[in-house]
């Protein structure tokens, strides 16, 4: 968001929270919690996690699905009509960060509009360690923990 107001572009961020921040990396955008007025003159982006808000949420108002994950963005019955945000009438476009999400999107949705997007990374904040860490053995229980039910 940062980059778009450098650019002379108005973005700010709004969050369910109040007083929501980012603060694992600098950023000076405005951060604003609901409810907040949104008008046909702004664009909404909103991440695969809240798509099923984009029928519901401002209608009218221009609409971007930003989707890092089309797993999540896809959750749940597979056909379109159980998809309602795809179709929505102020959707600009669907976003894909890889070309894995892009494919996938394209196959569940012949003929609907993706776009693919690329996110960029700080290699001066995100970077190999100069020494090799100890080799350890990490957990994340919200991504495939069917996996594990052996533990």
């Amino acid at each position: 968001m940062d980059l778009l107001n450098k650019a002379g572009i108005p973005a700010t961020v709004v969050h369910a929270s109040r007083d929501f921040r980012c603060n694992w990396f600098e950023n000076s955008t405005q951060v604003v919690s609901l409810p907040v007025e949104i008008t046909d003159a702004d664009v909404l982006v909103v991440p695969e996690t809240m798509n099923r808000l984009l029928t519901s949420l401002a209608p009218g108002v221009p609409k971007v699905s930003l989707i890092q994950n089309a797993f999540l963005a896809l959750r749940g019955p597979g056909p379109l009509e159980d998809h309602p945000y795809l179709i929505a009438e102020d959707l600009l476009v669907c976003t894909a960060v890889s070309e894995q999400n892009l494919g996938l999107l394209e196959y569940a949705f012949p003929g609907k509009r993706f776009q693919r997007i690329h996110v960029s990374i700080d290699p001066a904040l995100f970077h190999l360690p100069e020494r090799r860490p100890d080799k350890r053995i990490v957990y994340m229980p919200r991504k495939r923990s069917s996996d594990f039910g052996w533990w």
